[in-house]
């Protein structure tokens, strides 16, 4: 999935809004201190509501028509125009970008898994959807809980049926998973099963045996390509090395795409004697005649706080045998410069190959 910063923008506007919903909760042991103190009546039952797919389900016009209806009361909690965030909201679903197999895919309906304003969109949804939905009802229903996609409330046990009804007559896209008994039931007796120790009194067990319970295959291990890598040419923030023929490096840092950056070292080498502020890596091509392996360039470190990544860049200028100007490391502290240069002269003297990141 490709990132938009504005995802995380509007993730963090929408924040104060989502912490007012009362039915909220944030995580389990919050909802097992409400459920504590709640009585149901006679009669009534606690029933779990959970959307199918509710992320890749989220009306883009459901959200916006709740925005524009509740702008009354949101715009206490929100810092943002209307407008703006109006936007922000349409951007959120119209940039949902993704690879497979190197080619470039739009998802078309909802927001995606990875997109950080998704849990707060999905929220505004199920909330609202939640109040119309038991308003109109002909029966009480008492509303409990609602975490994300996830809702607990209590029912009458005659009214089930006709709850599920109404909910998944809500909206066309939202519809309720409707997970078989079996399968419930399934859950319920698994976690209800008593594991009783059966050890043999009389020593007739097996001994001197360990059980190990690790695998020797992780998952990662085992699916180690879920998603298409990054090309490499269009990754930012990145702290990366270019070799050069006499196996010496230039390490540098960029926020642009390493493509657009390792270009500009081409057209400086290319161009050396018109450029008047000139990088180590071109002053040495100049002096040296020496050319640089600019296919074999390599990604040592992505980072995107630039004082972090200006660090790590010194970090490794001084455990790699670079021809950077002794200029760049001015800004790391003493004390790592000395710990940097006896792991360097370590590493030198027992030949092995430095550098932090393989």
């Amino acid at each position: 999935m490709t990132s938009w910063p504005k995802w995380s923008v509007a993730n963090r506007v929408l924040t104060p809004l989502i912490d007012t919903f009362e039915m909220n909760v944030k995580n389990s042991a919050l909802l097992v201190g409400k459920l504590n103190s709640v009585r149901l009546p006679s009669g009534y039952m606690l029933v779990s509501l959970d959307v199918v797919s509710l992320f890749t389900m989220i009306p883009k016009e459901l959200v916006l028509k709740i925005i524009a209806d509740e702008w009354d009361v949101f715009k206490e909690f929100l810092k943002v125009p209307k407008e703006i965030l109006m936007e922000m909201i349409s951007i959120c679903f119209e940039t949902s970008y993704f690879t497979f197999n190197n080619s470039i895919f739009l998802q078309v309906d909802g927001t995606s898994m990875g997109n950080p304003a998704s849990p707060s969109l999905a929220n505004i949804v199920m909330y609202f959807a939640l109040k119309k939905i038991i308003d109109s009802l002909p029966f009480n229903v008492p509303p409990l809980c609602l975490y994300v996609d996830d809702t607990l409330v209590a029912v009458s046990v005659n009214e089930k049926d006709n709850l599920l009804h109404y909910f998944n007559s809500f909206h066309k896209l939202l519809r309720l998973n409707n997970y078989p008994n079996f399968f419930i039931d399934k859950c319920i007796k698994k976690f209800r099963e008593i594991h009783l120790n059966n050890t043999n009194a009389n020593g007739a067990s097996v001994k001197k045996i360990d059980l190990d319970f690790r695998s020797s295959r992780t998952v990662g291990q085992v699916f180690s390509t879920l998603k298409d890598k990054d090309d490499l040419k269009k990754v930012s923030n990145v702290v990366y090395k270019i070799p050069c023929c006499c196996k010496r490096v230039y390490v540098g840092q960029s926020s642009q795409y390493l493509g657009s950056r390792v270009y500009q070292h081409l057209y400086s080498c290319r161009n050396v004697g018109r450029i008047k502020d000139k990088t180590a890596l071109s002053l040495h091509h100049l002096e040296t005649g020496h050319r640089f392996e600019f296919d074999n360039v390599r990604i040592l470190d992505k980072e995107r706080i630039r004082y972090k990544r200006n660090v790590s860049e010194m970090v490794h200028i001084s455990v790699n045998d670079t021809l950077n100007f002794r200029t760049d490391t001015d800004n790391l502290s003493s004390i790592y410069s000395n710990l940097l240069c006896k792991f360097k002269m370590y590493c030198s003297q027992s030949k092995y190959l430095t550098g932090i990141v393989p």
